[in-house]
């Protein structure tokens, strides 16, 4: 038997009338522009987050509230790309009840409460601070990857003419290239996967793509025509610190480690060898 939390019922009711709406865009020609891919990408990324939210979270909540969440962004962007308000409207409250529920769960935790998820009794407040900022920045590249990969060949030829203008050699190429790397950065900081690794990985390729955006040459205020370096360089330094803290508790290598015998050179890819040190350790 399912045993899921009440708001986890809710975002899950929500996704799936999502879900239900984003079949009747498929299905009709109520959205003419929107491409064939694009549909049915919306459409399984959007049956991907149900199954999470359902079948997932009733075995391990962290894991299904994360996995539900990034595959509900996914979804909800193909449909903003296109205006589908109707399945747009409907994931915004999805997404409403998930924020709900992720302070919620850190109130639990904080209060020690039997509610709480497993694993999750020994993150502090400085702990969820930091949990709730690699959220936001990691999932921030969700936007990013969908239009390069997901959201058909308008969105992504966008980005390819936006290469060119830039000069830069094979550009089909390199927004694919670039797609896949944001989908990585999203899942590794975001979702917290292998985390130290990803942060290397993504600050890395922030740098990159500074410097072939010219960044570094047109000042330091972002508003400036062009735009400068001082939102690409922030970004890239808050990713870069989780190189340090790791992700912690709620992401997909806490998850791994309460549950798995993970090796420990890969464990050093999640967390530094003096916090393993240090940990007390807790029932799965």
């Amino acid at each position: 038997m399912l045993k899921l939390d009440r708001l986890t019922v809710a975002s899950s009711v929500f996704v799936a009338l999502g879900l239900v709406a984003a079949l009747y865009v498929a299905f009709t020609d109520v959205e003419p522009d929107m491409p064939i891919d694009a549909r049915l990408f919306m459409v399984v990324w959007l049956a991907l987050s149900l199954v999470a939210s359902v079948l997932i979270s009733s075995r391990i909540r962290v894991l299904g509230f994360l996995l539900g969440l990034f595959t509900l962004l996914v979804g909800w962007r193909i449909a903003g790309l296109y205006d589908a308000t109707i399945v747009a409207y409907t994931l915004l409250l999805a997404f409403i009840v998930y924020v709900v529920e992720f302070f919620g769960t850190a109130r639990q935790s904080l209060a020690g409460t039997a509610t709480a998820p497993a694993g999750l009794g020994s993150m502090t407040l400085a702990d969820w601070h930091l949990t709730f900022i690699r959220l936001y920045i990691g999932l921030d590249f969700v936007p990013h990857f969908t239009e390069k990969l997901f959201a058909g060949a308008g969105p992504h030829m966008d980005d390819v003419k936006a290469f060119e203008q830039l000069g830069t050699p094979a550009p089909d190429f390199l927004v694919w290239l670039a797609g896949l790397c944001e989908l990585g950065a999203a899942i590794g900081v975001g979702l917290g996967l292998l985390t130290r690794l990803a942060s290397v990985g993504t600050a890395l390729y922030l740098i990159i793509a500074t410097l072939m955006g010219g960044h570094l040459t047109l000042g330091f205020i972002w508003a400036s025509p062009g735009g400068g370096w001082e939102y690409p360089v922030l970004w890239t330094v808050l990713i870069l610190s989780f190189c340090y803290t790791g992700a912690g508790a709620f992401s997909i290598d806490g998850v791994l480690r309460r549950h798995f015998r993970v090796p420990g050179w890969v464990e050093t890819l999640m967390v530094r060898r003096a916090d393993r040190a240090n940990e007390v350790p807790q029932a799965s």
